[in-house]
């Protein structure tokens, strides 16, 4: 026999899983903190069906929590702060006791986070968790209709089988409707309030203008930029080219719009060809390897620069090939603009004009000079950071002489500048650098926080020299190792794939590449060498085999209710005095006591199947006198 209620309160916390694992990363750190123990806190409460919190205290915590949360909304951030909102009250409900009410308003919870989480991110898991949360919930109101009577009351087994089959059917027989809708009607392909859900904080990431000490730390943001289908490539040659800055207004670089017409062209070299699924929202300067010298599949137009810029993108997820040449230099037919190229902030320290002088003094050329300047950043115990930023009027003189320490802008802005000072050209360059390699589906996955900066320096002779001073930093190796390759990376990886094979197959209706790419993955899968180590096998198996002795357990002692409890004891008693009685596990109580003639047996029997046979609920005090004509026996 299992009681309804039981049923009913292990499908709300699968429903509020449902409805806060997808927002769980997405909201501040203390709403994500408080809700799981809350949430194990009300399973706890709820086998000991003792509730150590009042309703009226949960409240008055829900309402404290809201006003918290509320200081966080602003017309830049409304996603987030609702969210908090939104975790927190479904974090006290859970608190509570599962009445009926209770229960409708942590269903209703659920269902606004999970709406929430579309906001933020619209991908294939989303469908995953919707799905699952209809079957939920059909299956929840199903039950709870059934047991509107009495809560309380408990079914057996094949009934409880025949009310579940009838839950899932329902959700199941409109499984095909939802596919046709899914086909017919339009929808976004990404998260339509992400422009509402801006911050404040600056954050790692693409921009077509770069002012080091503008701020004081720098976010790192893991989303998802673009994957590029490509040949594995060596790290050197992973820079991805975005937009020139050319120009610098204070100390803000900026690409400004009456840059020097050249007839620049990329050197020769590797010729690689990738094609670039970016992410919903990209910028009008399309990203391609360093150096692009085509891009076809949206309309572009092409800078003197080998910058492309395109035109009228559309905000839905499309692809393109690019054509890159695998080259760090860019040569000039007809020569630059050097005056153009060599202005400098209005304010620069008389310590860094001095040692520009002493580097540029110690060379000839201006190749020796850039030599000269790349031994310096190389010896002079630079660190690369994202936090604790200088902020400062002159960065140059704050990176250089005292910080020492900084982000990829620092190095970029200081390296750039000084070369300006040593009357060498120079430029920045704006992407990303870098990007994990997914075998499985042949293509590298770039991040926001993989947005990089780098300069350009112009020889005469040779051309535009690509120079990375972030590569001189001193932790700058440590900063390139990835920390998750391991049997997890290769899980997020097949994980990663999946969305991306969703993005291409899905939404693009293309049902040839559907069946290729389902080949290709059913192929590659089988490749995968997990390595699994001692210690990564243990981390899997033990999981397992505490599983394995859980149910062990919970078959041997599994919860029994009262009635059920005081009938095995009694049959152990009667076991226990009169072997030569038989008591089959069929035996009724009334044959026991037409073989045992005694007072408490008879009792026992008439008492029991009063309370069984009338399904009435057992009292306590009905349940003490059993146990003491059990002792009798």
């Amino acid at each position: 026999m299992v009681k309804i209620k039981s049923v009913y309160t292990i499908l709300i916390y699968c429903i509020s899983l449902l409805g806060a694992i997808p927002v769980i990363l997405h909201v501040d750190a203390l709403a994500r903190f408080l809700f799981v123990p809350a949430f194990g806190a009300g399973i706890f409460f709820d086998i000991k069906n003792r509730y150590h919190v009042k309703n009226s205290y949960l409240t008055i915590i829900s309402v404290l929590f809201f006003l918290y949360f509320s200081f966080g909304f602003s017309g830049s951030n409304i996603v987030v702060p609702a969210l908090n909102i939104l975790l927190m009250l479904l974090s006290a409900r859970l608190l509570g006791d599962k009445s009926e009410r209770n229960c409708l308003q942590i269903v209703v919870l659920s269902l606004f986070a999970l709406a929430g989480s579309s906001l933020l991110d619209l991908s294939m898991t989303f469908l995953f968790y919707l799905v699952f949360f209809m079957i939920f919930i059909a299956v929840f109101l199903v039950i709870t209709s059934f047991g509107a009577s009495d809560s309380e009351q408990a079914v057996s087994s094949q009934v409880l089988k025949k009310l579940l089959a009838v839950a899932v059917a329902m959700p199941a027989l409109a499984f095909p409707l939802m596919i046709i809708f899914f086909v017919v009607i339009p929808r976004t392909e990404y998260p339509i309030w992400n422009f509402m859900n801006s911050s404040d904080r600056k954050t790692a990431g693409f921009s077509e203008s770069m002012e080091p000490g503008s701020s004081a730390s720098v976010d790192v943001v893991k989303k998802v930029v673009f994957r590029a289908e490509s040949p594995k490539l060596a790290d050197k040659n992973l820079y991805w080219r975005g937009i020139v800055m050319n120009s610098i207004q204070g100390n803000k670089w900026v690409r400004s719009g009456m840059e020097p017409k050249e007839n620049d062209f990329a050197a020769k070299g590797e010729v690689v060809q990738q094609t670039i699924y970016p992410e919903p929202g990209m910028d009008r300067y399309v990203i391609a390897l360093n150096v692009p010298v085509g891009i076809s599949g949206v309309k572009t137009e092409k800078k003197s620069d080998c910058v492309f810029v395109g035109k009228d993108l559309r905000q839905e997820r499309l692809k393109y090939i690019s054509t890159s040449v695998l080259t760090g230099t860019i040569k000039v037919r007809e020569g630059i603009d050097r005056t153009y190229y060599l202005r400098i902030p209005p304010q620069v320290s008389s310590r860094a004009i001095s040692l520009a002088g002493k580097i540029s003094g110690k060379g000839g050329t201006d190749a020796e000079k850039l030599q000269l300047l790349e031994k310096y950043f190389i010896t002079g115990n630079f660190s690369y950071s994202t936090k604790n930023l200088r902020v400062a009027e002159d960065p140059v003189d704050a990176f250089l002489f005292s910080e020492k320490s900084g982000n990829c802008e620092f190095f970029a802005h200081s390296f750039a500048v000084l070369l300006r000072l040593m009357g060498i050209p120079s430029r920045l360059v704006g992407g990303y650098y870098g990007g994990e390699y997914n075998n499985i589906g042949g293509y590298y996955l770039v991040t926001e926080d993989m947005a990089h900066v780098w300069v350009e320096a112009f020889i005469d002779g040779t051309g535009w020299v690509t120079v990375d001073p972030t590569a001189f930093s001193s932790n700058f190796a440590s900063k390139e190792k990835h920390s998750g390759k391991s049997v997890f990376w290769d899980i997020r990886l097949i994980i990663d794939s999946m969305g991306y094979y969703w993005n291409r197959a899905v939404i693009s209706y293309d049902l040839d590449k559907q069946f290729r790419l389902l080949r290709i993955t059913n192929d590659e899968v089988k490749k995968i060498n997990l390595k699994l180590s001692m210690k990564n096998l243990s981390i899997f198996s033990i999981p397992v085999l505490l599983f394995i002795l859980y149910l062990t357990i919970r078959k041997k002692y599994r919860y029994l209710s009262k009635e059920e409890k005081v009938l095995r004891n009694f049959l152990g008693k009667v076991r226990k005095k009169y072997p030569d009685v038989p008591v089959a596990p069929g035996t009724g109580l009334q044959e026991i006591v037409k073989i045992i003639d005694k007072d408490a047996v008879r009792q026992f029997a008439d008492l029991y199947c009063g309370i069984v046979y009338r399904d009435r609920k057992m009292s306590g005090e009905e349940y003490q006198q059993l146990l003491k004509l059990a002792e009798k026996v």
